[in-house]
């Protein structure tokens, strides 16, 4: 409910600024993605981890131990004999 009021508000604005003579500029899409991964660009894909480094929400439930900045530890799970 709240998206569709903000909606219809960005739409009137819009309207009024194009009225007043206001030019929307298309600029080109920038998309984001590390050296690594090189091949997401050539797809046209953009890479959003599912997870950011430090989340605490991916470290508690994988077992990750943070050691420092941007340095973790996941102890080694246990094999079958």
């Amino acid at each position: 409910m709240i998206k569709e009021i903000m909606r219809r508000r960005i739409a009137a604005q819009t309207k009024e600024y194009l009225a007043k003579g206001g030019v929307i500029e298309k600029v080109p899409r920038v998309i984001f993605c590390p050296p690594a991964m090189s091949w997401i660009r050539e797809r046209g894909w953009d890479y959003t981890p599912w997870s950011h480094y430090g989340d605490p929400i991916a470290l508690g439930k994988d077992g990750y131990e943070r050691l420092g900045d941007n340095n973790y530890y996941r102890p080694p799970s246990p094999t079958e004999e």
